[in-house]
């Protein structure tokens, strides 16, 4: 309850003082007393069963608005006279007989009433407090922000359960009534939760918080959901009853698929099939298994948490399969029916199928998945959707064929059995025999054997069973009805044993051992016979560069294949212009079945030393004549100390050697070139020979050969070298041209070169001095003109102003260059002029008039001012 403030004591105080002189002053002396009954102290309320003269009165503000009560009227009565005063909150209010309360809710109140009277004064204390608990929010909240949510959801599997706090704060309590806090769980009270402030909860379920006291009471309520989660299946499961998930493989007439939301949590189903929504709703849908087509089924669940935040509800899908079935059926080409009708056919109480010997048989598998089908154990491979075709039926073919196709449900088989034929001739195989090089040579059929030429071979032929007769066949001809074969050559031989059941049959190739020569061939000869001496060891055959070589390997055995290498062309390879590169070691490889036979022939490419005479020369230097060898028939004339470079540009394989002769004028003899002569120098860099003469002289005159020779040729190539002697020389001038400028002091030029005499070349070193080839000329006298400027502005608008200008003397040629005066021979124009000379408008000053017929105006001054008046001065 709460108490008086320090201002209250103090007044109470006085007034107990007051009281106490008053009781001193006399000696019989009453308190006033507050006086119950009817409406009570308070006007305008009564709460039955209560006193409401307690002085512990306490009044809930919470209750009073719940009942729309907005105002409180109090009234102090006395049972006999005293003076009232009334205290809100410690402060004394001025009211003196009543006072009346507009509450707040949110504002609480200490009031008192006071009576005093000459013996003392009685307090009757009354509390009006907003005391019902309040809870913070209109909702729990909880630790992981859910703030004002009316639906808290988790997420729940069978191995998460997370756990959530809740927050239950009170608020605006009266601590002197306090509150008392309890946790209902769908309206189940939650066990030792009276003082809990959190309550952590992992499960689903309504949650409210209770808070009251004597005032009341505050609830919050929130609701804890989980997002829905299927309980899936996986695999494929061949029941009839399946969890959603896992695929379904059943042939019963109906089926289920089950759709559970784990931990019990409530949601709503979508059943769809292919897509398309089905109207069941429930945990179980009942289906019926296809027959052609796979059907896909999907449940997707969903509740107030996935539509409340967005969340993509949970989905399951199951594939249910269809039934796979296979069947297998046989034929026979050209029968009708399966053919164990016939006489010929045996254990057709066991058989589906009874061919015949040698006939046709068909398998086929009809299915509509992939298939395999075995053959007794042995798998046959065949491709997707293709027959299994025996092309000839005989004894071991008979017996069960399975056709088995798989799928993701199941797998289907069928079985056909086919009749057997008896027993009919084998001969068996035998590997492939020893080369036999020395007689007698002897194998069993089914052998293949290798021989040296000139021999022969002694076939056996021996069947397992009855036989009828044997036949031979050499080269695919028939060749003796004879069980066995003697002294055959080289072949191919077949032996058949038959009896009525069947036959077999068995080959032996006879082959001679295989030779191989291979040879090389031009369209001449070969040319090792050439060359100036012997080539290398091991040289097969030579050839130049150009020449068309055809190389040929011929085997002993025709019809043989072979192959040229390192390039591996078959049979003959051909070079139709053969080149350096083309040189090296060629293999002929001819294969049988009897051997491998190699031939080997080395080709060696030269290419004979040439002058080559059309390559480009370097372009010669100041005072140098350049000439090549064996290039043309004109001369190289050389004047005294000219320098002559004569080169020799040669090319060949193997490397060519040069050397230089000389031939004297008048002479056929070639002597080789003196190389110690100063003037003389030979340089060879391995493709051009250079011989240099500098300085030349007529003693070098004469013919130079270049001589080049390798392994398979030799060239040669002449320069023949003319000594001229000096010419005479003169200077030859050109007439003069025009003079410019054609006045006054003018130029004119002419052409001065140095010629031969006698052929007029230009030439240099002519005497004496050349002649002037510029000169100055006059054809028409001095080229000047006066040239004027602009007219100045007239000093004067009228009464005779004048104007000057400025007048140079200038070349006609040129009219920036400026000249003396004196220069220009015509007269000079005016520079000076008159200008406005008319008289000017006459304005006096207005004392002129005074003048008129005086003699003032005889007088100049007054004249010139006056000059309408008085007329102009003398």
């Amino acid at each position: 309850m709460a108490s008086f403030t320090t201002g209250a004591k103090v007044l109470l105080l006085f007034a107990i003082v007051a009281v106490l002189v008053k009781l001193a002053q006399s000696q019989s002396c009453t308190l006033p007393m507050f006086k119950f009954g009817g409406g009570g102290l308070i006007t305008g309320i009564k709460e039955p069963g209560q006193d409401v003269g307690r002085p512990d009165r306490f009044l809930c503000l919470q209750n009073l608005q719940e009942r729309n009560v907005g105002t409180l009227t109090m009234d102090c009565i006395s049972d006999g006279p005293a003076i009232r005063m009334w205290f809100i909150n410690g402060v004394k209010n001025p009211n003196i007989n009543s006072y009346t309360y507009t509450f707040n809710i949110d504002d609480p109140v200490n009031v008192s009433c006071v009576l005093m009277n000459e013996c003392g004064n009685s307090t009757y204390p009354v509390i009006i407090s907003n005391s019902r608990p309040i809870i913070r929010h209109s909702v729990i909240q909880g630790s992981n922000n859910v703030t004002g949510a009316r639906v808290v959801c988790l997420n729940l599997t069978d191995t998460n359960r997370p756990s959530t706090q809740f927050f239950c704060p009170v608020v605006n309590i009266d601590e002197s009534l306090g509150f008392e806090r309890k946790w209902f769980k769908d309206m189940f009270e939650v066990t030792d939760s009276s003082t809990l402030e959190f309550l952590t909860i992992a499960m689903i379920g309504s949650y409210t918080c209770v808070a009251n006291n004597s005032c009341g009471a505050g609830t919050a309520r929130i609701k804890v959901n989980a997002y829905p989660i299927i309980r899936k299946g996986n695999g494929t499961i061949s029941a009839s009853v399946a969890d959603i998930g896992a695929d379904l493989c059943t042939t019963a007439p109906r089926a289920m698929l089950i759709c559970h939301i784990l931990n019990n949590i409530e949601g709503t189903r979508i059943w769809q099939r292919n897509g398309m929504t089905l109207p069941e709703t429930g945990e179980v849908l009942t289906i019926t298994p296809p027959t052609n087509n796979d059907d896909v089924y999907t449940c997707t669940v969903m509740n107030e948490c996935t539509r409340q935040n967005s969340v993509l509800p949970d989905t399951a899908s199951s594939t249910v399969f269809r039934r796979l079935t296979a069947s297998i059926t046989g034929s026979i080409d050209g029968v009708t029916g399966n053919g164990c009708n016939r006489p010929s056919a045996r254990d057709v109480s066991r058989a589906d199928l009874c061919p015949s010997f040698r006939e046709r048989v068909t398998i086929s598998c009809t299915t509509t998945e992939p298939y395999i089908i075995y053959f007794g154990p042995a798998f046959i491979q065949v491709a997707d959707n293709e027959d299994y075709v025996i092309p000839s039926y005989r004894d071991n073919d008979s017996g069960f064929y399975t056709c088995i196709a798989m799928s993701a449900c199941n797998n289907a088989s069928d079985r056909i059995t086919t009749a057997p034929l008896g027993n009919e001739p084998t001969i068996p195989p035998e590997p492939p025999s020893e080369p036999c090089v020395m007689p007698p040579c002897n194998i069993a059929v089914g052998a293949d054997i290798c021989i040296a030429p000139g021999l022969t071979v002694n076939i056996n032929c021996v069947a397992n069973g009855t036989v009828s007769n044997y036949t031979w066949e050499k080269d695919g001809v028939f060749f003796s009805n004879n069980q066995n074969l003697t002294n055959v050559g080289p072949g191919t031989y077949t032996c058949t044993a038959r009896n009525p059941v069947g036959s077999d049959s068995q080959t032996s190739k006879v082959e001679e051992f295989n030779t191989v020569e291979l040879g090389a061939t031009r369209d001449s000869v070969n040319r090792c016979s050439q060359l100036r001496y012997p080539p290398p060891a091991r040289t097969d055959f030579c050839a130049f560069v150009g020449d068309r070589v055809t190389l040929r390997c011929t085997p002993s055995q025709p019809d043989v294949p072979t192959e040229i290498n390192p390039d591996g062309e078959p049979g003959e390879k051909i070079f139709n212009s053969i080149q350096l590169q083309d040189s090296g070691n060629y293999l002929c490889n001819a294969t049988t079945d009897c051997s491998t036979n190699t031939s080997m022939i080395n080709i060696r490419v030269y290419d004979p030393a040439t002058i080559d005479r059309g390559k480009t020369l370097p372009a010669p230097q100041e005072n140098e004549l350049v000439q090549g060898a064996g290039r043309t028939s004109e001369e190289v004339c050389g004047r005294d100390n000219n320098k002559i470079s004569l080169h020799c540009c040669y090319s060949g394989f193997d490397q060519p050697t040069t050397m230089w002769l000389f031939i004297a004028e008048g002479s056929t003899q070639a002597v080789p070139i003196n190389t110690s002569d100063p003037n003389i120098m030979i340089s060879d860099d391995g493709m051009n020979s250079v011989l240099m003469i500098n300085p030349f002289g007529e003693d070098y005159a004469g013919t130079y050969r270049c001589n080049t020779t390798n392994i398979a040729g030799t060239d040669a190539g002449d320069v023949n070298v003319v000594y001229k002697p000096p010419e005479e020389k003169e200077w030859l001038v050109s007439t003069w041209s025009r003079c410019f400028p054609d006045c006054h002091r003018g130029v004119r030029n002419r052409t001065v070169v140095c010629v031969t005499v006698s052929n007029r070349m230009v030439m240099d070193g002519c005497t004496p001095p050349p002649p002037p080839s510029e000169e100055q000329c006059t054809e028409r006298g001095p080229c000047t003109e006066w040239v004027p400027g602009n007219w100045s502005v007239c000093t004067k608008t009228c009464g005779i102003g004048y104007q000057v200008r400025r007048v140079t003397c200038k070349a006609t040629y040129d009219n920036t260059i400026e000249l003396n005066d004196s220069e220009c021979l015509t007269a000079r124009p005016p520079v000076f002029r008159y200008c406005n000379i008319q008289d000017c408008p006459c304005v006096e000053p207005a004392y002129c008039s005074h003048y008129v017929g005086t003699e003032m105006c005889w007088r100049t001054e007054v004249q010139r001012d006056c000059c309408c008046t008085c007329g102009p001065a003398p």
